[in-house]
């Protein structure tokens, strides 16, 4: 499972590669109950049916603004974005304009 704060690479065919770091990651039994969403119960049967195994909202700079969006992993391992599409997760350890910037130890 992915862990708030870590940098990952995620690309997909319908919108290319982008660096983003993970806000905020939740397995399907312990999504809250929001009061005006759909059924919590609900939820969980759907994404048991997809045998969704973890929700992550990523955060990325898009065109100069902060972004978020939710991947979902399913028991194979295999991402897609809300709409089912498919996405390729991959954990870095840094985003690049960090590594840009940090000097090297003499």
């Amino acid at each position: 499972m992915l862990k708030r704060g870590q940098h990952v690479m995620i690309s997909s065919a319908a919108h290319g590669a982008a660096e983003a770091e993970v806000l905020h990651t939740e397995e399907p039994a312990t999504l809250p109950s929001i009061s005006g969403a759909p059924d919590v119960d609900l939820v969980r049967a759907i994404m048991a049916e997809r045998n969704i195994t973890e929700v992550t909202l990523f955060g990325h700079l898009h065109s100069g603004k902060q972004v978020s969006f939710i991947g979902t992993r399913n028991s194979a391992g295999e991402w897609t974005d809300l709409q089912h599409q498919p996405l390729t997760v991959r954990e870095t350890e840094q985003p690049r304009a960090a590594a840009r910037t940090r000097k090297a130890k003499p």
